[in-house]
């Protein structure tokens, strides 16, 4: 049985052949037998030859216990492929050794023990940016993070100033990176559209002294001004680079008086849709179906509906007969409007206008003034489709929610109403008495009664 064991060989490894007798193309007839092995000899196992180079403690007592003469290990012949590569992994392992020159002027070892020495550790600054200092209408506060490992540092927004910084951090600015003192120097030649630029490209980085309070960096085309650091930091240049950090300094403060707040502008109506859909479109990047609807008001409303009788003014003749009931919703300020069947009239019953708000006349798009209770009245104007339509009448359900609810009706509308319904016989006894009782009457005083109401009614 023979094993094959080579690491990183390329090629399958293990069991080369399985235990069992093999025939010995020098004796026909014959199995290989263990007195034809010696060492120095050549075997050939199904055209695969051999060479013996050794052999362990054990083989070597029992050949010679059986007076075969054993020969002396003899070297293993190297495989040029092998010794190629061995040498290769040799170079690459003294040049790991070797000591070179890191980006900042350090040595590898050196960088190698500061990792372990301050892994655990980082200076903090405090900044600012402002895009125009000489009028300074708006200020952020950044926090710089330097990582004293690898030289590199991290910025991020924070809410408000001073040592609170770490505790109102509101989102990442500028991600670990090591920061080039001047980023847009590069040369022309460099593919910077799919390639970016490393230590080769970039000749100086920002460092730790670099960061005194006071002094100004570029974060990649933005200054930051360096107003404070904490305790630890402002320790860490004392004790180990010798620099004393100046008092923190109090950054350029807000002119309110020059302030000036932007409104976002809304432009005008396409035409396609409806207003509040291009509305919503300005407000959020995701189209949104536009709020133009209280879920609770809705609910408790979507059942109740005034009802109106509607004449068309008349375009041609004929169109003084058509009839139409117009039914508002109270629950979306939604109307429709259904024309009734006339008697050889020619025109067909059914649906006039689908449900929808409609939009009062003369005004713009983009005012959002729609028809509800207030503009229904009997003889008022309503505008749909083109046409001009006359409410008439009304039910008897809508005189009663107009009692209800004054406050979203007219006067002048509810005395209409009010009228209307008496020169029809609609409403009862008991509400043409309670509507006609003066309000200063006590309710002992006795009222004079007409001489056509029935006495079972009182």
């Amino acid at each position: 049985m023979f094993y094959l064991i080579l690491q990183n060989a390329g090629y399958v490894q293990g069991c080369v052949l399985r235990r069992g007798q093999i025939p010995n193309p020098h004796r026909e007839g014959r199995y290989w037998h263990w007195s034809d092995f010696n060492v120095g000899d050549e075997v050939s196992f199904y055209g695969i030859i051999y060479k013996l180079c050794g052999c362990d403690q054990f083989t070597r007592k029992y050949l010679t216990s059986m007076g075969v003469v054993v020969a002396d290990n003899e070297p293993v012949i190297e495989d040029p492929y092998i010794l190629i590569r061995q040498m290769t992994q040799q170079r690459e392992t003294e040049k790991s050794k070797m000591s070179s020159l890191a980006s900042n002027g350090g040595f590898a070892e050196e960088r190698l023990k500061n990792f372990f020495k301050y892994d655990a550790m980082a200076l903090r600054f405090y900044a600012t940016w402002n895009s125009d200092n000489s009028d300074s209408t708006e200020e952020k506060y950044f926090v710089i993070i330097y990582y004293l490992t690898d030289d590199m540092l991290q910025i991020s927004e924070s809410k408000t100033m001073g040592n609170k910084c770490e505790l109102n951090q509101s989102g990442m600015f500028l991600s670990k990176i090591k920061l080039p003192k001047n980023w847009s120097n590069l040369p022309s030649n460099f593919p910077s559209i799919y390639l970016e630029a490393g230590v080769d490209e970039y000749q100086g980085y920002y460092g730790l002294k670099d960061f005194i309070i006071g002094n100004t960096i570029d974060v990649l085309g933005r200054r930051f001004i360096i107003y404070d650091c904490d305790p630890f930091t402002r320790d860490y240049f004392k004790d180990i680079l010798k620099i004393i950090q100046p008092e923190p300094i109090q950054p350029i403060k807000l002119n309110d008086n020059n302030l000036t707040v932007k409104q976002m502008a809304i432009p005008p109506h396409t035409g396609i849709g409806d207003p509040d859909d291009t509305r919503q479109n300005c407000l959020s990047l995701v189209p949104k179906p536009p709020k133009t609807l209280d879920f609770v008001t809705f609910v408790l409303n979507a059942s109740k509906k005034l009802r109106y009788k509607l004449k068309m003014v008349p375009v041609y003749e004929i169109d003084s007969l058509r009839d139409f009931i117009m039914e508002f919703c109270l629950g979306n300020d939604q109307m429709c409007i259904v024309e009734l069947a006339g008697k050889n009239s020619g025109f067909i019953q059914g649906r006039f206008m689908s449900a929808s708000r409609l939009r009062k006349p003369g005004t713009s798009v983009d005012e959002n003034q729609f028809y509800g209770p207030k503009d229904f009245a009997i003889g008022a104007e309503v505008y749909a489709k083109g046409l001009v339509f006359i409410i008439t009448e009304l039910d008897l359900w809508s005189y009663n929610y107009m009692n209800e609810h004054k406050d979203m009706f007219t006067q002048d509308a509810i005395d209409g109403a009010k009228q209307f319904l008496e020169s029809k016989n609609l409403l009862s006894i008991e509400e043409k008495v309670d509507v006609d009782l003066p309000a200063d009457v006590p309710a002992d005083v006795p009222v004079d009664v007409p001489a056509d109401v029935p006495v079972d009614v009182l």
